[in-house]
């Protein structure tokens, strides 16, 4: 039985975080075992890349968080909710916000923590 994985990333920037995430997807295409589909916060130079290896729905195609933004997110976000999945892969610490917005109660979630403790501690806040 194939799997879904929905994962989660903060942007496509060319940074480890997003060339991690890119090399890991391709590699999970390759073995065939799951459906994947991701949702990034914002696009970047990468975009085109993750849409060569999985299905990708960019929640702030623009990049900031207006008010027209985000009321143009909110039925993205009820479809993709909508959406049979069996776990969550968020890619850093960052994607929380997005984690709150994505993930279902009682799904599943694995979140791969990459930022180091300063930036745990000072720039995301230990919340």
């Amino acid at each position: 039985m194939t799997k879904r994985i929905l994962f989660l990333a903060e942007a496509a920037e060319r940074l480890g975080s997003s060339v991690f995430l890119l090399d890991f997807l391709t590699w999970l295409k390759g073995q065939g075992l799951t459906e994947t589909h991701l949702l990034l916060g914002a696009p970047g130079s990468l975009l085109n890349d993750f849409k060569e290896v999985t299905d990708v729905t960019v929640l702030l195609p623009e990049g900031h968080a207006t008010p027209q933004a985000l009321a143009k997110a909110t039925p993205v976000l009820a479809k993709l909710r909508a959406q049979p999945c069996d776990l969550v892969f968020a890619n850093t610490a960052s994607t929380a916000a997005l984690l709150d917005l994505a993930a279902r109660p009682g799904l599943p979630v694995l979140l791969h923590v990459m930022e180091g403790a300063y930036s745990l501690r000072h720039v995301l806040g230990l919340d």
